[in-house]
C-alpha cells in the first residue's frame, strides 16, 4: 500500500541545503561557499536584532542565493557579452525559478538584488524595504566570503589578523555606496569575535539550521504539490547543466504518471509517481559534465563514474524528502530484477511496483530519446529491446504489458 499525499512533507531547509550543493557543483572551484554566505548573512541579522524568522531566512536566502547560475551556452555568452551582463542573466532566471516555487517565492526578489549597489538599490521603488535590506545583506555576506577564500590561511588553518583588519578596511570604505551602514556597522563587530571565524565550517553552519525554532523554516511542508515544486526547481538547476537530463526527467515524470494511472493508482498515488520520476536523475549534477555528454561510449572508468548518480540521487532525496519509500522508487531505476543492475544489485523480492515502473519508464524514455552519442529509437525497436529484458527477468512483465497496450500513448508522451 503506498503513502498518501499527506504522508510526504518537504524540510526546506535540507531542500535550501541541496540547492546550495548542487550549484556549488556546478561551479567547481565554489567548495562550500552558499553555506558560509548563508551563515554571515545569518549572524549579521543577528547582531542588527532581526527578529527570528527573518535570520532564517536570511539563512535560507543565503543558501539559495546562486540557484539561477547555469553552464549552458557560457563560453558563446562571454565572447558576446561582458560579464554584467552574465551576471544579470544568472540573476534573472534565479528569480524567475524561484518565483515558479510556492515555498520558496517570497524569496524571489532577494535573490534579484543581491548584486546592486546600496547607492542604487535604496533609490528603486519597485521591491520593498524587506527585499532591499536582505539583498544588500547577501550583497555584504558575498563580497566578504569571497576575498576570505582568496585568502591564505595561518599554519593553524585560521584566518589571519591582518587579513581580517584588511577586509574590515575594504569593507568600510564602500559603507554607504556598495553596502548599507548599518550592515557594515554589524559585521565590524562580529569581525572581533573568534566564535565567528570559528565556526564558519559546514558541519558547525549545518549544525546551527537544527536550532531554529521558526515555524515558516523549521517545520516540514506537507504535501505531494508543494514537494512537486520544489523538485521542479531542482529540475531547473539540473537544466543549467544538461538539457537532455532535464527533458529525460519531465518525460520520466509523465510516463509514470500516465502508467500508474492505467495501473490504477489513486490520483495522489499517480503524483507521487509523478515525483519520483522528476528527481529519479537529481544525482546526475555530480556526474561530470565531460562524461554525461560525452558522444561515444564510456570506458570502465567512466560507466563507474556515472553509475554514482543513483546513489547521489538516494542521498540528496532523503535529505530534503520525508517518506518512508520515495527516494528507493527514484534511486532503483537502475536496478534489476535478477540482481544485474546497480548500484545495490538489488532483486526482485525488493523491488516493489512503484520502483519497477519508474525502472521501465526510464529505459523506454531514454531509448525513444536523441542523446549526444546517439539518436532516438523507434517505437518497435525499444518495445523489443524491452521484451528481451522481461524475457530476462530484468525488467517487470506486468508494468510492461500496461506499457504494450497503451504503447502508441507513451511513445507520444516521451517523444513530444
Amino acid at each position: 500500500m503506498l503513502q498518501t499525499e499527506r504522508e510526504i512533507s518537504v524540510d526546506l531547509i535540507q531542500a535550501a541545503f541541496v540547492i546550495a550543493s548542487t550549484t556549488d557543483i556546478l561551479r567547481e572551484k565554489e567548495k562550500s561557499h552558499k553555506q558560509k554566505v548563508a551563515y554571515i548573512s545569518y549572524c549579521c541579522a543577528q547582531k542588527m536584532g532581526w527578529e527570528a524568522q527573518l535570520c532564517q531566512q536570511a539563512f535560507v536566502v543565503g543558501l539559495i542565493h546562486d540557484c539561477g547560475f547555469s553552464l549552458k551556452g557560457k563560453q558563446e555568452f562571454l565572447l558576446a557579452q561582458n560579464r554584467s551582463d552574465l551576471e544579470q542573466h544568472d540573476l534573472m532566471r534565479g528569480y524567475l525559478m524561484l518565483r515558479e516555487c510556492s515555498p520558496f517565492a517570497q524569496l524571489a526578489e532577494p535573490v534579484l538584488y543581491q548584486k546592486t549597489d546600496w547607492k542604487f538599490l535604496q533609490k528603486i521603488t519597485t521591491t520593498s524595504i524587506y527585499n532591499k535590506h536582505m539583498a544588500a545583506l547577501i550583497h555584504l555576506a558575498t563580497f566578504i566570503e569571497k576575498r576570505i577564500t582568496l585568502e591564505a590561511l595561518d599554519q593553524y588553518q585560521n584566518i589571519k589578523k591582518s587579513v581580517k583588519d584588511r577586509l574590515i578596511q575594504q569593507v568600510l570604505s564602500y559603507s554607504g555606496t556598495k553596502f548599507h551602514p548599518q550592515h557594515t556597522e554589524s559585521i565590524k563587530s562580529l569581525f572581533h569575535s573568534d566564535g565567528f571565524w570559528f565556526s564558519m565550517e559546514s558541519h558547525f553552519i549545518e549544525e546551527l539550521s537544527n536550532t531554529f525554532s521558526c515555524e515558516q523554516w523549521s517545520h516540514q511542508l506537507s504535501g505531494v504539490s508543494a514537494a512537486i515544486s520544489v523538485a521542479e526547481l531542482l529540475l531547473e538547476i539540473i537544466a543549467g547543466k544538461s538539457d537532455f537530463t532535464y527533458t529525460h526527467s519531465i518525460k520520466v515524470a509523465k510516463l509514470a504518471l500516465y502508467l500508474g494511472s492505467k495501473m490504477g493508482y489513486s490520483e495522489e498515488n499517480a503524483q507521487m509517481l509523478y515525483l519520483a520520476g522528476m528527481i529519479h536523475d537529481i544525482g546526475k549534477i555530480k556526474t561530470p559534465e565531460y562524461v554525461l555528454h560525452k558522444p561515444s561510449k564510456l570506458d570502465d572508468e567512466e560507466f563507474t563514474c556515472i553509475k554514482r548518480h543513483a546513489t547521489d540521487s538516494h542521498y540528496l532525496l532523503g535529505k530534503m524528502f520525508r517518506h518512508r519509500y520515495l527516494a528507493n522508487w527514484a534511486a532503483n531505476h537502475h536496478e534489476r530484477l535478477d540482481g544485474s543492475g546497480y548500484p545495490l544489485g538489488l532483486t526482485a523480492k525488493y523491488l516493489d511496483e512503484p520502483s519497477r515502473i519508474i525502472a521501465v519508464v526510464d529505459v523506454f524514455q531514454a531509448l525513444t530519446q536523441h542523446r549526444p552519442y546517439r539518436g532516438g529509437m523507434s517505437l518497435p525497436q525499444v518495445l523489443e529491446i524491452l521484451k528481451q529484458s522481461v524475457y530476462h527477468k530484468q525488467l517487470d512483465g506486468n508494468v510492461f504489458s500496461h506499457l504494450l497496450q497503451y504503447a502508441d500513448e507513451c511513445f507520444s508522451i516521451s517523444t513530444a
